[in-house]
């Protein structure tokens, strides 16, 4: 009798793993393992430049619970590197709407922002990171490009005087005085366009 069960039991737990098994792959969510697999390989074509290939495996993770965010952020990071702005900020955007205080995904947002011309969306992200992160050098440099690209000279010249007081005597004194010589030269070019 106790061999009759055991034997019953063994096909019904075979059915039910062989079930959920299949739920899981038919679903295509990648357990954590091979969406961490996923995503190594996909940096390896990343690294090679290869970013169809690296787009396809990211692609793959992004279904993880474990792995998704970290899969949409390489991804994004992927889709500008291959120049395909527009779908970089589509993962960024949701991305930074849910997490506003990520400087990995505020300043990458940023950056998608300002190379499509949206300047004034660009303008905020970089003036919120570097609010964020004053004593950044990155970021106060990126938030007055930004400013230089609008043409916001007043703004950009106030910031580069308090970064020159700020950096003098530091590393970061040539990239203030690169700022500020390019500060002069767009506002000579405007002032010579005027005329």
């Amino acid at each position: 009798m106790s061999c009759r069960r055991f034997s019953t039991k063994i096909p019904l737990f075979s059915i039910c793993f062989f079930f959920i098994a299949s739920f899981t792959f038919a679903s295509g969510i990648p357990d954590a393992e091979n969406a961490a697999e996923y995503i190594e390989i996909a940096q390896g074509y990343t690294d090679i430049n290869a970013y169809a290939k690296a787009i396809m495996w990211y692609k793959k993770a992004l279904k993880s619970p474990e792995y998704g965010k970290t899969a949409q952020y390489q991804l994004a990071r992927v889709y500008a590197l291959d120049k395909q702005w527009k779908k970089a900020q589509a993962l960024l955007k949701p991305m930074y709407e849910e997490s506003p205080d990520n400087t990995l995904v505020l300043e990458s947002y940023a950056y998608v922002c300002a190379i499509l011309g949206e300047k004034e969306t660009a303008i905020t992200l970089y003036q919120k990171y570097y609010e964020k992160e004053p004593d950044n050098p990155r970021a106060a440099e990126n938030y007055v490009r930004i400013l230089l690209s609008a043409k916001e000279f007043t703004k950009a010249q106030s910031l580069i005087e308090r970064l020159e007081k700020k950096y003098l005597h530091t590393t970061e004194e040539q990239t203030v005085t690169k700022l500020k010589t390019d500060l002069e030269q767009l506002q000579k070019k405007e002032h010579d366009s005027k005329k």
